[in-house]
């Protein structure tokens, strides 16, 4: 069965090491059939969420009106939702700061966590290219 899948990717580099295993991911997803919508979203301009709480109350995403309004749409009808990013900084409290948002995200959106991919020591661009973190994202596709 075809599923939608919505990719968001937070890293600010076109062509880097996070867009290489990103699009590695889409290719797999692709080849099995699913539909994935890509958002860039370190290239579009999202805020933070300021408890408006404009999300509870109406059927819009946000008051404030930027790109995140173009994003929740594609969110709310997808099967699968896939995030990738870079990560500069390496150490367990940055992974903690990421991580545990995450799973407190999938927890209270009943969401099942099916897999993460972390490659260290992949800096500059084409780093990527001496891993296997390619190969482990598209691995991901057969958990969607």
């Amino acid at each position: 069965m075809s599923k939608k899948i919505v990719v968001i990717i937070g890293s600010p580099r076109k062509n880097g090491n996070s867009f290489a295993m990103t699009e590695a991911f889409i290719k797999a997803v692709e080849e099995k059939g699913h539909t994935v919508t890509r958002f860039d979203a370190a290239l579009k301009k999202v805020g933070g969420c300021r408890a408006c709480e404009t999300c509870f109350s109406t059927g819009k995403a946000c008051t404030f009106d930027d790109d995140f309004n173009t994003i929740a749409p594609a969110i709310l009808e997808a099967d699968a939702l896939v995030f990738t990013m870079p990560v500069y900084w390496y150490s367990m409290s940055v992974m903690d700061g990421v991580r545990i948002p995450m799973e407190r995200m999938c927890a209270l959106n009943k969401w099942k966590m099916v897999g993460e991919v972390l490659i260290p020591g992949v800096l500059n661009v084409g780093d990527i290219d001496r891993t296997d973190g390619c190969k482990k994202a598209a691995a991901l596709a057969d958990e969607i």
